[in-house]
């Protein structure tokens, strides 16, 4: 009688732990990438992105690497406009760009 007197408190416990676990794990973030390339498909280093979020109005920019790509890790869940600039291109304008929570989300190339 002991014995399933104990197990039930140890039991709720053990669910109430799990289920605090699975809470904590939940994110309100993600991801965003891209490549920027040309017109002939040349990688564009050193070119900015600047990323809008349309309901906070916050604005984060970031340099392509040598490579053309640009990150934005850590970035919270909404919608976004995205634009690249850089010399000698005309800017590159994306809009509606919708980003969920824990996803990472590759744009692919974007041409200027």
């Amino acid at each position: 009688m002991k014995a399933t007197q104990c197990a039930r408190p140890l039991s709720l416990l053990a669910l109430l732990a799990i289920t605090a676990i699975g809470v904590f794990a939940q994110t309100d973030t993600g991801t965003l990438l891209g490549t920027i390339v040309d017109p002939s498909q040349a990688v564009v280093p050193g070119a900015t992105v600047t990323l809008h979020n349309t309901a906070t109005g916050k604005t984060e920019s970031t340099l392509t690497n040598k490579e053309g790509v640009f990150q934005f890790p850590g970035i919270l869940v909404g919608t976004y406009t995205l634009q690249v600039t850089a010399a000698s291109f005309k800017s590159y304008d994306l809009a509606g760009v919708a980003l969920l929570s824990g996803e990472i989300r590759n744009l692919g190339q974007l041409r200027m």
